[in-house]
């Protein structure tokens, strides 16, 4: 365990992650799949993992309401793409709390590591806001092409917008920022291939009606 000092002199012991096992591959395979149903609607994709791509979005909202289980979660879900499915770390854009600032921003009294995988290298990109979130994928609607695809996958706090209907809803981000779902589908709305949002933080239903498009998924909490 790491002991790490309180601000108030007391000491808190937590618990460092550890490192995850390699991935291992399985080893047979079905000889028959699960069939879809008639007229079930797919998602065609043939190309490589040299033509995937993610944005990783963990926000936080504040140090004391950051809590560790999201950069987990983030952590794990990096991890993944990159020692399973074959990401390349310049294909995904991390942009976790207050992003390699090495202050406490999380509500154990600990900084967010800035390597996901475990691999020695600095993975987190920016911090999690609204104009960093908004920049990224104006980068990849200039770096996108059809046959490529993207997961979006977004954790933090979640609530119902102020004055909206049970279908408006926004996740919170760093610094006590927010990011509606009118807003992201306004950011996504032109890229040029499959798009996958998945969404953890509560109230995340809210923003299936703006995403729902063609050739997109979207599964929430």
């Amino acid at each position: 365990p790491l002991e790490l000092a309180k601000s108030d002199g007391e000491a808190f012991v937590g618990k460092a992650l550890e490192l995850l096992i390699a991935f291992q591959p399985p080893e047979t395979i079905p000889a028959a799949l699960p069939q879809r149903a008639a007229g079930a609607k797919t998602i065609q994709y043939n190309g490589t993992a040299t033509n995937c791509y993610a944005v990783i979005i963990s926000g936080g909202y504040d140090t004391n309401n950051n809590h560790i289980r999201y950069w987990g979660d983030s952590a794990f879900l990096y991890s993944t793409l990159t020692k399973k499915y074959g990401y390349t770390d310049d294909h995904i854009y991390a942009l976790i709390s207050d992003g390699t600032n090495p202050a406490v921003d999380r509500s154990d009294f600990s900084n967010s590591p800035t390597d996901l995988d475990g691999d020695g290298d600095v993975d987190t990109d920016y911090p999690a806001t609204y104009a960093n979130i908004t920049n990224v994928f104006k980068l990849l609607k200039g770096i996108l092409h059809s046959n490529d695809q993207l997961l979006v996958f977004t954790t933090d706090h979640g609530m119902n917008t102020d004055g909206g209907t049970m279908l408006d809803s926004e996740l919170n981000l760093w610094n006590h920022g927010i990011l509606r779902d009118d807003q992201l589908k306004a950011i996504t709305t032109n890229l040029p291939c499959t798009v996958m949002f998945v969404m953890e933080q509560c109230y995340s239903g809210g923003f299936v009606d703006d995403l729902s498009k063609t050739n997109s998924l979207i599964a929430t909490a």
